[in-house]
């Protein structure tokens, strides 16, 4: 028979998984590999378990789940490249993927990559933790600081960007008669945004309202349906959030402090330079270590730096993915669609 409460296998791991790396992410400032590898050892028995039961599956489930970890991973390394995540919460969030049963996704499945909704329902508890945290502690000035450093022409230029894009893999596929793939179609995406802006910079917002406007004339027929509509509108909320995220987290996520209290681990926000050189750094994501501290404090005794340096406050995110996590589960689906749907 096919199994019907394949997640009650695995909620009792992923609290598990959820409060220890919730704990020392907290605590310590790290989510071990170890305890991710034994997670992933127990989610292997546990699927053996089910294949030597009565159990069965649905038919391509194991192609489905490795496909959805094999994206979430790209994200991950994504966030990772982009200074959104750790190297740890990145490979804490695939794992997530692995955990999380796909028939959990019954309310809201993204083809391919189910775990979309895991990574909305993981920045929710995060952008309602620091507004209330921004509302309750920050200045006036500190207000007025973030909304200055956001921009509705760059807002409206990525929201036109979002809209052109999603049409340029449907024709690529098209034009070379193959099976559509999400992860193809991502990587297209990412890659001609990156040659737009590269190639227009600050004329990129005329160039993509002609853009625009090309699409509707020859693609009306399905950006005026109800489907694209409302994935138009999810994939642009999910971008504006991390584009407001990446360009505020100068305010969020650095802050200064004397070059005397510099530390191994630390993240530095900002490049430092030896004369006209950049100073290369062992591990620039991971943190500062011993030697790159040594490098540093010998800039700064030579006097080629001064005295204060910029780094990244760093963030536990562990217990936001573990709060996505759950409300994954409870929602069967991501937050703004149930939102949505509560409210229409």
């Amino acid at each position: 028979m096919v199994i019907s409460n394949l997640l009650g296998f695995f909620l009792p791991l992923i609290f598990l998984v959820g409060i220890v790396t919730s704990y020392t992410d907290i605590r310590q400032g790290k989510i071990f590999n170890k305890h991710l590898l034994w997670a992933l050892v127990i989610m292997i028995i546990i699927y053996l378990v089910i294949l030597i039961g009565p159990w069965l599956l649905e038919d391509n489930y194991f192609f489905n789940l490795g496909l959805n970890f094999l994206i979430s991973f790209v994200i991950g390394f994504l966030f990772w490249h982009l200074g959104l995540w750790s190297a740890a919460d990145s490979k804490l969030f695939a794992l997530y993927s692995l955990l999380i049963p796909l028939t959990v996704y019954s309310k809201t499945y993204y083809s391919f990559f189910p775990s979309l909704t895991l990574l909305i329902n993981s920045f929710v508890p995060f952008f309602v933790g620091f507004s209330l945290k921004s509302f309750f502690t920050d200045s006036i000035d500190q207000r007025k600081k973030f909304f200055s450093n956001i921009s509705i022409k760059d807002i409206i230029t990525l929201i036109m960007l979002i809209f052109v894009m999603m049409w340029i893999p449907s024709l690529f596929f098209k034009v070379l008669n193959i099976q559509f793939l999400f992860i193809i179609s991502l990587a297209i995406m990412f890659g001609l945004a990156f040659i737009l802006k590269k190639l227009f910079d600050k004329n990129l917002f005329f160039v993509m309202i002609g853009l625009t406007i090309v699409r509707i004339i020859f693609d009306y027929a399905y950006v005026s349906t109800f489907e694209f509509l409302k994935q138009f509108f999810y994939l642009s909320i999910l971008l504006i959030i991390i584009f407001m995220l990446i360009n505020s987290s100068s305010q969020f996520f650095v802050k200064k402090i004397w070059i005397n209290n510099i530390r191994p681990g630390m993240i530095l926000a900002g490049k430092v330079y030896d004369g006209e050189k950049e100073l290369k750094l062992e591990h620039p994501a991971e943190g500062l270590t011993i030697k790159d501290v040594k490098k540093i404090m010998r800039l700064y005794k030579n006097k080629k730096i001064g005295d204060e340096v910029n780094i990244y406050q760093t963030i536990p995110f562990a217990p936001f993915i573990f709060a996505g996590a759950l409300l994954t589960i409870v929602l069967r689906g991501d937050f703004l669609i149930s939102l949505i749907k509560l409210l229409t």
